[in-house]
């Protein structure tokens, strides 16, 4: 399961990808905007339902429906982790 979610991975291109700590700018306020995050947060979603139809053939219904959540969960701590970080970037007014 591990190497078919790793191909997912790999093969999945993101607009802005956050994961990859190497493509930072310098610019970290304009990276971090919430367009760019908007996009991550729906290309994140579209990764794990490519995630979950892959497991489908290693897990069985419960265990899915508990690797779903996970994700769900994953997402929303992700999302709130960005939008703080977003938060300290902003341009002080």
């Amino acid at each position: 399961m591990t190497q078919a979610l790793n191909e997912e991975r790999l093969s999945f291109k993101f607009t802005t990808d956050y994961n990859d700590h190497s493509k930072y700018p310098d610019d970290m306020t304009s990276y971090f905007s919430e367009e760019r995050l908007k996009t991550f947060a729906e290309e994140q979603e579209k990764l794990d339902e490519r995630y979950l139809a892959r497991a489908r053939s290693f897990l069985s219904p419960q265990q899915l429906t508990a690797y779903e959540n996970f994700l769900k969960n994953q997402r929303e701590l992700q999302a709130m982790g960005m939008k703080m970080a977003s938060t300290m970037l902003a341009p002080k007014k």
